[in-house]
């Protein structure tokens, strides 16, 4: 099935959000930090299309087939373990010719957001000890 191809008006909306990094006629690239705060939104029970639409992206110009991808991919990331990556980041994880310090300042920040993960999913696991079962 052929996903819907953005128009120019489109393209442009999308273009002048900061979380879009390159958009073509068919494909849209979001920065990883969009991707971190949609699955945040997501995680505290708002839908995919209400987290993107609060983040900026009108969720009708991306059409539901980019928007269902978006949560798939978003998941089969976090399920992995990995972080999210955009075109810049991914260059970074390649081992691209940035310079060393660029890489360590990416992989501290890779650090601390796996350290306020783990703190969020120890507080989601305190919640659930004081629910009793009956």
């Amino acid at each position: 099935m052929a996903k819907k191809q953005f128009t120019a008006e489109e393209m442009r909306l999308l273009k002048s959000s900061k979380y879009v990094l390159r958009v073509t006629h068919n494909i849209v690239h979001f920065t990883a930090e969009f991707k971190e705060k949609v699955w945040g939104l997501m995680a505290s029970g708002m839908t995919t299309s209400k987290a993107v639409a609060k983040l900026g992206i009108d969720p009708g110009v991306l059409g539901e087939g980019r928007v269902q991808g978006l949560r798939n991919s978003l998941k089969s990331e976090v399920r992995k373990g990995n972080v999210f990556k955009d075109l810049e980041t991914r260059k970074l994880l390649l081992g691209s010719n940035e310079p060393l310090e660029v890489r360590v300042k990416f992989l501290e920040q890779q650090i601390e957001y796996k350290d306020q993960e783990i703190e969020f999913l120890k507080k989601i696991a305190s919640l659930g000890e004081g629910v009793k079962e009956s």
